[in-house]
């Protein structure tokens, strides 16, 4: 375990989740420069009014901006539940390199392999066999 694997993911985990809190939870205006949740609504709201654009202006316009709202508030909570996993999986500290890993699994970081197979066993009853190294 790096010593900067634990700083980092906990900063992450604590980013995210006070974050999360003043999204949902505070009643007021937050007026933090950097939110995730701003920087979210930036990045999607601009592609997302190019394309209503270029639809007529009427009903089927208004339809398609109408989506946004919920759609985004999904997203949101993805990218949320995506950055917890990274944060997690940096605080675990699965930074050892095993040289007995599959080459297929040495394209990504250990990090991202581990944070993957512990999402798709909360998502799955059942996580088929192990793979033949301890790295975990």
């Amino acid at each position: 375990m790096s010593l900067l694997g634990i700083l980092g993911g906990s900063l992450l985990l604590l980013f995210v989740l006070w974050d999360a809190f003043e999204t949902i939870v505070l009643p007021r205006r937050v007026s933090r420069r950097f939110r995730l949740t701003r920087l979210f609504y930036r990045v999607t709201w601009l592609p997302w009014r190019a394309l209503a654009r270029l639809r007529k202006a009427g009903a089927a316009r208004e339809n398609f901006l109408s989506v946004y709202g919920p759609l985004s508030l999904l997203l949101l909570l993805m990218l949320w539940a995506a950055a917890l996993v990274f944060g997690f999986a940096l605080l675990h500290g699965d930074w050892e390199h095993d040289s007995r890993r599959p080459p297929a699994y040495k394209v990504l970081p250990p990090t991202s392999i581990t944070a993957a197979r512990r999402c798709s066993r909360l998502v799955s009853a059942t996580c088929g066999p192990r793979p033949p190294w301890t790295g975990y």
